[in-house]
Formats: structure tokens, sequence, C-alpha cells
């Protein structure tokens, strides 16, 4: 996956930062079932993943404590290794390095191929099998994005559909992995719609804000076409993705709220819908003088996070930020370091003093 999905910490109260982070380190525990560098590998949209998966298990997961690698005289508390949920996203994070490997090796990266050689995908395999995970759509992820990219005259929905179909897929299996609580039809049809939206939305993130890399390049992105002085950027399908990113991040929205979460369910909330539509507004900021001339759909606007009025939305176009806003200095007691605490996160959030003396959120792209 892309790496889009991460909290905000300093917006969780302690017992969601502290959910995530033992979230965070077991699975980076669990990746060293195959070595001590592979812990390496961890990274934000697969703990999303664990999250997922333990907030529907019948059980909470009864926790651990290890020993951190990067700080090795701090015992970290952490989701259990042996759980459902740290052995699946042990298994799909070599699995998505995989084709992340094929997809650059395909691109000509003359390191990709014995790189990829090197992953313990045997064992990555054997793992997901044993969790029922559909671990066979990955065998043909790369080829299958290959020809989807081949196709001159493909749209970025077409484009998106071989990631949102794996997605949709993986969230499905949750309901059949070890320990998780009966779902009727619903509640899986909800858990399709989780992913396939989730697919949609990390792939037309990653094509916004690649998209003047890839056209210097000369790789694929699909908002770039043939014109007059090579491959330009088209308003069409620029068009066509910020409606399609702008219905999948409601999807997201609906599934999320109908899920019957255990536990976990204010964290997700504040991942999938106030963090990724943030971060889908600042991944429009790449194309930003074509956005401002189009009509941009306002329906995250109106069902954004409780408190924030429409034009507060992650779709919002306009930059209201005040210009005298403080920067971060020694003399500031800032909550957060490379984060924001007011990215969406104004109404009801504890503030530092340099986001409190802000207060404006539409547009915010970090503190500082």
């Amino acid at each position: 996956m892309f790496g889009t999905l991460q909290p905000g910490l300093c917006g969780l109260d302690r017992h969601d930062r502290g959910a995530y982070r033992r979230a965070y380190c077991g699975m980076c525990k669990s990746m060293s079932r195959y070595g001590l560098s592979w812990r390496a590998l961890v990274n934000h949209d697969l703990v999303l993943y664990a999250l997922a998966v333990e907030g529907l298990q019948r059980e909470e997961d009864p926790g651990s404590t290890c020993r951190c690698p990067i700080a090795p005289w701090i015992h970290r508390p952490i989701a259990s290794p042996s759980g459902a949920a740290m052995r699946a996203v042990a298994a799909l994070q070599v699995l998505f390095a995989d084709q992340w490997l094929a997809d650059k090796a395909e691109d000509g990266r003359a390191a990709a191929a014995p790189l990829r050689r090197l992953l313990p995908t045997h064992k990555a395999l054997a793992l997901a099998e044993s969790l029922d995970l559909d671990a066979a759509a990955f065998a043909t992820l790369c080829d299958r994005q290959t020809a989807v990219e081949a196709d001159p005259h493909i749209t970025p929905l077409g484009a998106a559909a071989p990631t949102a179909a794996l997605l949709a897929g993986l969230f499905q299996n949750i309901a059949t992995l070890p320990g998780c609580m009966a779902l009727d039809a619903a509640a899986r049809e909800h858990l399709h719609r989780l992913g396939h939206g989730l697919g949609e939305v990390v792939y037309f993130i990653d094509a916004l804000e690649d998209v003047h890399k890839d056209r210097r390049k000369g790789h694929f992105n699909p908002l770039l076409v043939p014109g007059r002085h090579g491959r330009e950027l088209s308003e069409a399908h620029l068009r066509e993705l910020i409606d399609a990113l702008d219905t999948a991040l409601v999807r997201i929205r609906t599934a999320v709220a109908h899920l019957p979460w255990q536990r976990g369910g204010d964290l997700l909330t504040h991942i999938l819908s106030v963090r990724l539509p943030h971060r889908a507004e600042r991944a429009l900021k790449a194309v930003r003088p074509h956005v401002a001339t189009m009509p941009v759909v306002v329906a995250l606007a109106v069902a954004g996070p409780p408190g924030l009025s429409p034009g507060h939305g992650a779709l919002a176009t306009h930059d209201t930020r005040k210009k005298n806003k403080p920067k971060r200095g020694s003399d500031a007691k800032w909550c957060c370091v490379g984060e924001c605490c007011c990215e969406g996160l104004c109404e009801g959030a504890t503030l530092c003093e340099g986001c409190a003396a802000c207060g404006v959120c539409s547009g915010c792209d970090g503190c500082g």
C-alpha cells in the first residue's frame, strides 16, 4: 500500500494513542518472525488493517511486552504477535512489499529485482494461507495493474480497479479470520465497501501527489494523457478523479459508522473519517491551479467531522489560514512533532498554544 493511513496522535486521547502504539509496535515485533531486519517494513496502512481486525474480534487481545530494537533499554506494550491481527499483517506486509518491488522492476529500477528475491515471500504466503487470506490475489496484482496501465484510454477509476478489488477482498476476509465475531451479510458488505473505497482513495491520493513527478519522468499516471507537449494533465480525468474520490470517502465513512466495532471504533473513525479526507485535500494541492477552476463537490464538507462548518471539509478548495499564524519555536509549547493537532480536529481537541492561537483548520498543511 501507499503509507497514507496514519493518525494525528496529538488529536487522540490517551487510550487511543496507546492502542495505536501497541498495534504499531506489535506489528514490528510480529515482523521479526522473518528476521530482525524485516521489522523495518512496518507501515501505517497495515497497522490500520490490524486495528480493523482487532476491532471485530470476539475477545480483546491480552497484549504483551517486548524490548524495542531502536531503544533496547525500553520494554514497550504491544499487541500479541500470536494474535490473528498481527499474524495477518505480518503476512500482508511482505506480500505488498513483493508487489511494490515488482512494480519498480517494471519501471526499470535495477535494484528492485534483486531486492525482491531477498523477501521471505514463501513464508508470508504460507502464513497468509494458514489464515485463509486470499494470497493468490497478490500473484497477479502486478500483471493486472500493468495490463490496465497499457490501455491508452484508461480512466482513473479503471486504473484504481486492481488495488480496490484486492483491498475489498482483504477486508472481506476479516470476517473469516480466527476469533472474528459472527458478522451478518450487511456487515460483510460494509467490510467489502470499506476495502474497495480505501483501495480507490489511496490510489487516487498517490496519483495526485505524484502527477508532476510522473510527468517529468515519463511514468504512468491516470491523470496524464498525450498532448502537444508530451504527457499533459487531463482536466476530464481530474474531474472524474475528484468526483470518485469524494464518493469513495463518503462510502468509507458510511461503512465505518455501520460496522459493529467491539473496540477501537473511535480510533478507526479518526483515521478514516477525519485524517484520510484531510490527506486527500492535501494531495489536491499538487494540482491546485487546476482544481481552483473546477466545481469541487462538497459532500465531505457537509458530512465532515462534527462541529465543522461547510467549507472546512476534506475537499474544500480555499485556504483561509491566518497569515499571522505563530511559528514553531523554543518559546512555544507545541503538543505535536511533525503533526498538526488542528488538522480537522479543532472542535473538541486539546490544542497546543500555537494551534489554539491559529484556530483555523481549513487548508492547514501542518504547524510551523
